[in-house]
C-alpha cells in the first residue's frame, strides 16, 4: 500500500520562494483583518477574537520557521520576527476607527507564534 504524505511545510521549505510568497500573503491578510472598522465587528466575532490571534498567529509562525529554519537559532528569529509583526499590527489597530491596541493581544500573538514555531520545527522536517 503507498501511504503518500503531503505535508505543505516540507513543500515550502525545497520552494523558498514560493515560502516568501506564502509568508507575505498571510502577512497582507493578517494586515486586512486588522483594517476592518471595530463597528464591522459583530459581538460574536469580537468573543473569538482570542481565538483568531492565537490562530493567524501560529499559521504565521510555522510559515516564518519553515522560512528562516536552515541558519543559526531559527526558532528565536521566528519568534522575533512574529512579535515584531504582532507589534507592529497592534500599532496598526490604534488608528482603525473602533478598534484599541492592547499589549494582551501581542501576548497571544505570542503564544500562537510560539505553538506554530514549535509545530513547524516538530512535524515541519526541519
Amino acid at each position: 500500500m503507498n501511504s503518500f504524505r503531503f505535508n505543505p511545510l516540507v513543500f515550502l521549505r525545497s520552494n523558498p520562494r514560493l515560502n516568501i510568497v506564502a509568508v507575505l500573503v498571510w502577512m497582507a491578510l493578517i494586515f486586512a483583518f486588522s483594517s476592518i472598522e471595530g463597528k464591522d465587528i459583530s459581538s460574536s466575532e469580537f468573543d473569538l477574537s482570542i481565538l483568531f490571534h492565537f490562530t493567524e498567529y501560529a499559521v504565521l509562525g510555522a510559515l516564518v520557521y519553515t522560512l528562516v529554519g536552515r541558519g543559526s537559532n531559527p526558532f528565536l528569529y521566528a519568534l522575533a520576527l512574529c512579535v515584531l509583526y504582532a507589534a507592529s499590527d497592534e500599532f496598526h489597530q490604534y488608528f482603525v476607527p473602533g478598534r484599541s491596541s492592547e499589549l494582551a493581544d501581542v501576548g497571544i500573538d505570542f503564544l500562537g507564534s510560539f505553538f506554530g514555531v514549535f509545530l513547524s520545527r516538530r512535524w515541519g522536517g526541519i
